[in-house]
């Protein structure tokens, strides 16, 4: 008996995230990515000197650095920024975050080179209080 395609796919499960194998992120240069690529245009970040102010309007909401209620792993900011509309927060306001059914973030996936997306979740990682700043943990 074959398989199609099409029930070869259907039987295919993701690895699970603990097999994938990241290289560690710089934070430093993540910091700067953050910043060339626009992120800082739009999202802030507490407790880094010398972060420029967001100037979009209105206003994200999505505020990076200090102290957070759970830890952002490292698969949740890499799904969060190549798929923003997968994980809107309800306590966000729709018209805070959303331009129609869409996330106001929009595609950064060409935007971004695969070391810059890994420096930056590690700069994510590293602002937040309490966590690892290596991307793979």
């Amino acid at each position: 008996m074959t398989l199609g395609w099409g029930a070869a796919c259907a039987a295919h499960r993701p690895a699970p995230e603990s097999s994938l194998a990241w290289p560690p992120g710089d934070p430093e240069a993540g910091r700067d990515a953050f910043v060339q690529v626009g992120c800082a245009a739009c999202h802030s970040v507490q407790g880094v000197d010398g972060m420029p102010e967001p100037v979009v309007q209105p206003p994200v909401p999505v505020v990076f650095g200090g102290h957070q209620p759970s830890r952002a792993t490292a698969a949740r900011l890499v799904e969060a920024i190549v798929n923003p509309d997968i994980h809107i927060a309800e306590s966000h306001r729709k018209d805070e975050v959303q331009l129609g059914d869409q996330s106001r973030m929009g595609d950064f996936t060409r935007a971004l080179t695969v070391r810059e997306l890994i420096d930056i979740v590690a700069f994510l990682q590293a602002v937040h209080d309490g966590s690892a700043s290596d991307f793979d943990r």
